[in-house]
């Protein structure tokens, strides 16, 4: 009879099982969502002015739909008023969004990127927003703009910039919550991946260890 020790059973089986699992792979994005997490802040900081001066058109000034759309394409090419010059010049914040956002999705998954580019498009506009509707209701309604009025406009992308920072730190906060790091039963704690007929005991997208792997 041939005896085998029992340690040098189990540390054989477990190189065995070293072997034949395979390297965890880095948790990242696909590329057309990436595509689209990098689009999408651009397109909505380049529109974002013409729909503020079509809003302030009908809420302050009382134009009709038809003739409201008129004038914001009147006002992308007019002296003084040039939407579409301003638009560029305020795009730095949405572009900077843009570029912060792309790290992220190297080892985040898509919904905690999604989580970070709505908080800081919701920190630029809140601070967009209100600064357009400020300097456009003297067009349209009897308030008048003051002489300081235009500092405004020339520092907007930099007051907007620091909103955007702003929104970006509450955006980690909230990805970072407890109660937003639940998945559901089945998935990956750690980054929600279906661990449905895993036995490998080690998440394959980002090898946390798992507590109870299926038979």
């Amino acid at each position: 009879m041939i005896w085998v020790d029992s340690r040098y059973l189990r540390i054989c089986l477990e190189e065995e099982l070293d072997d034949m699992m395979p390297e965890p792979r880095r948790l990242t994005v696909p590329t057309r969502q990436r595509v689209t997490l990098f689009v999408v802040p651009i397109v909505i900081g380049f529109i974002a002015p013409a729909l503020t001066l079509f809003s302030v058109q009908i809420i302050v000034g009382g134009i009709p739909v038809m003739a409201a759309i008129t004038d914001v394409l009147f006002h992308q090419y007019i002296q003084g008023q040039n939407l579409l010059k301003m638009s560029l010049y305020e795009l730095f914040p949405f572009v900077a969004l843009a570029v912060v956002i792309m790290p992220f999705t190297v080892f985040r998954i898509y919904r905690a990127c999604i989580v970070l580019c709505l908080c800081g498009l919701l920190g630029i506009l809140s601070f967009s927003i209100p600064a357009h509707v400020y300097l456009w209701s003297p067009d349209y309604g009897s308030a008048t703009l003051g002489k300081f009025d235009m500092v405004i406009y020339f520092f907007m992308p930099y007051y907007c910039t620091g909103a955007l920072l702003i929104g970006l730190i509450v955006g980690l906060i909230i990805i970072k919550a407890p109660y937003y790091k639940t998945h559901p039963i089945g998935h990956c704690v750690q980054c929600g991946y279906n661990l449905t007929g895993n036995v490998s005991g080690v998440c394959p997208e980002c090898a946390e260890a798992i507590e109870n792997p299926q038979a």
